[in-house]
């Protein structure tokens, strides 16, 4: 066998001063084990070059990791798998990121038909460090010859204890999500327990009662609407009241509170006295004189049922009283129209014949003649 020519050694490469400042993190023995492979890998590369057996790879990170550029790295074509990725961590490790041990990342390459131009993750499979049976796996059994160059990618490689260690976190997670769910719960409810034992009595023990009449079997639908008290009166005024104020002012009214209600159906339990106080209502106003009334007759007739305008016209002269409200001024009109449609002889609105005409004719536009 003819040998063949003697070749000079090589200088290694000279490391980077971010990558020392990355080596010098590990321990004495650690940092020089590592210098020992590189300088073995170094002579490896050299003389693949002279031989023409290197082969150029261009490695790209899965995704858009931190937006790192392509690593640009060389190995022999007889040399293995775990040795290019040695490679890639040496390029790494020179550019100052972290240095990996090979068991971390992965290597993948691009399925044949795949497009080029899609993502760098579709379309790939993993480069195998060994065999099935446990043997290395040497580039030139990839395909791969030199001088390439190949386009190869590198991807994390999930651990047995990495997958553990998300498994506990997860459960973890859980743990801590439905405890705080426990504690919101028990927060919201001691908080409602709190503002209830706040509640002045009567309004609890009324909630109650409402509660009880919502839940009697056909209670609801007996309710009949009632009128309401609009008011409460001093005994005093309300013994000054005529029955024919009360009966020409009080309206129907739509089921309006829990008492009214409770009225129709049951008789109230006994409540704590309450102190009998002026409560501020329409119904408080002195009676409408003739006057007003024919005020508000020749307003509607000018304005129609414009109650703002009739209010100010009429309010600010005296003609009608001006502690009246357009409400009562609305209110007021609808009663007479009721009277005057109805035929009826009312005499708290002491309308003339005149009036009453006056009246039929804005109500009744078609001029029919009442009966």
């Amino acid at each position: 066998m003819v040998a063949g020519p003697e070749l000079e050694p090589c200088a290694v490469e000279v490391l980077s001063a971010r990558a020392l400042a990355v080596l010098a993190r590990q321990d004495a023995a650690m940092y020089d084990q590592h210098l020992r492979l590189m300088r073995f890998d170094e002579a490896l590369a050299d003389l693949a070059s002279r031989r023409g057996l290197l082969v150029r790879f261009h490695v790209k990170s899965m995704g858009p990791l931190n937006g790192q550029a392509e690593l640009v790295v060389e190995a022999p074509e007889y040399m293995t798998v775990e040795y290019l990725k040695r490679r890639v961590v040496k390029a790494k490790l020179q550019r100052g990121d972290r240095l990996l041990s090979t068991a971390r990342f992965m290597l993948r390459k691009r399925l044949s038909g795949s497009s080029s131009g899609g993502e760098a993750a579709s379309g790939t499979e993993e480069l195998p460090c060994v065999t099935p049976a446990g043997e290395e796996v040497f580039l030139f059994h990839l395909g791969y010859r030199a001088p390439g160059p190949y386009q190869i990618f590198i991807g994390t490689a999930a651990q047995t204890s990495d997958r553990e260690q998300q498994e506990a976190m997860r459960e973890s997670l859980l743990t801590d999500a439905h405890n705080r769910q426990q504690q919101r719960q028990q927060h919201h409810a001691a908080a409602a327990a709190a503002a209830m034992a706040a509640q002045p009595a009567e309004v609890v023990h009324a909630r109650l009662r409402y509660q009880a009449l919502l839940e009697a079997p056909g209670s609801v639908s007996a309710v009949q609407p009632v009128q309401p008290q609009r008011e409460r009166l001093l005994p005093e005024a309300q013994q000054s009241v005529s029955p024919a104020d009360s009966q020409g002012n009080s309206r129907s009214l739509p089921l309006a509170s829990m008492q009214a209600a409770e009225g129709a159906g049951s008789v109230a339990p006994d409540v704590p006295p309450q102190p009998a106080v002026y409560v501020e209502s329409r119904r408080q106003l002195a009676r409408w004189t003739p006057g007003e009334v024919a005020a508000l007759i020749a307003g509607v007739q000018m304005h129609g049922t414009h109650w703002s305008a009739i209010h100010e016209v009429y309010t600010p002269t005296g003609c009608i009283n001006p502690a009246r409200t357009q409400g009562d001024l609305k209110d007021k009109w609808r009663n007479i129209v009721r009277v005057v449609c109805m035929g009826r002889q009312d005499r708290s609105h002491g309308l003339t014949d005149e009036q009453r005409q006056i009246v039929w004719s804005i109500a009744n536009p078609s001029n029919d003649v009442p009966e």
